[in-house]
């Protein structure tokens, strides 16, 4: 394991042992851009899940792509380690409960 991917597990376990101390705290979990509330035994769940998971990619190469030597589009298929970047932190249960009270925030 690489290693960039064993600091990152090692992290996070920091922050979920310190959410399990805390008591009834949820975990924000973050996967690319987007941020999940979950509970701290899902978030352990999902780590765990995800830190031996691997990325799976389909790619779509037109035919008037640059250096398509075929001449006719196809698809190209690719399963590697996963580089992505999964974080988790804790939110404690008033920010917690104030985040849900305000809701979906509205686009002006």
């Amino acid at each position: 394991m690489q290693f960039h991917q064993t600091a990152r597990r090692f992290i996070s376990k920091i922050n979920i042992n310190l959410s399990k101390q805390r008591g009834n705290e949820m975990m924000i979990v973050t996967f690319g851009y987007t941020d999940y509330v979950v509970s701290t035994k899902d978030a352990v769940t999902l780590l765990d899940l995800l830190a031996n998971a691997e990325r799976y990619e389909e790619r779509y190469i037109s035919k008037d792509e640059k250096g398509n030597t075929l001449g006719e589009a196809y698809h190209t298929y690719h399963v590697y380690a996963n580089d992505s970047t999964v974080s988790a932190k804790t939110i404690s249960d008033e920010k917690y409960r104030l985040a849900k009270l305000a809701g979906k925030p509205v686009k002006p």
